[in-house]
């Protein structure tokens, strides 16, 4: 099995990463494999899970607490979801 990196997004400037992180900790991602970001789940361009999403390699696993964190839409976490499964 490759290596475990999380993602965690909130959408304000006052989101608390708290809840989120103690999931990915109890999934077993090591903080420094932990990709945070504030900012709106519209926005699609997204640095750090442009920066996550291109560490990965097969065999790897994205963590993340809920799918919303993630993505917005249907279409776009299936457009995500594509491309992990396109590395393995």
């Amino acid at each position: 099995m490759g290596r475990s990196y999380g993602y965690s997004r909130v959408s304000t400037s006052q989101g608390d990463w708290a809840i989120q992180m103690d999931a990915l900790a109890k999934a077993g991602v090591d903080d420094r494999d932990v990709y945070r970001e504030k900012a709106s789940g519209v926005k699609r361009d997204r640095a750090e899970l442009r920066r996550v999403l291109d560490l990965l390699r097969e065999g790897d696993r994205l963590v993340v607490y809920a799918l919303d964190r993630l993505a917005r839409s249907p279409l776009h976490l299936l457009q995500i979801v594509e491309e992990i499964e396109g590395k393995g």
